[in-house]
């Protein structure tokens, strides 16, 4: 699997079922299916509003809120 070794800001739209995500310049770098997916808190020592969204296929994506609060609306 992929290691990530930086983190990048990034913007996200929600569009029915589906959550976009995009660069800073605005482009779209791609899209998760949120139908069938879970998020779960995922606690790192670098990063401690981490969680992890996890589609109904398998495919996971690793996200850092910047606060306590953030991670809270996102679960």
């Amino acid at each position: 699997g992929h290691v990530r070794t930086n983190w990048k800001t990034r913007q996200f739209k929600l569009r029915g079922s589906t959550l976009a995500y995009f660069s800073g310049a605005g482009r779209q770098k791609g899209a998760a299916e949120l139908g069938g997916a879970r998020v779960q808190p995922l606690p790192a020592a670098k990063h401690p509003h981490c969680f992890e969204l996890v589609e109904a296929g398998g495919r996971r994506f690793l996200l850092a809120a910047p606060s306590a609060d953030a991670l809270a609306a996102w679960l």
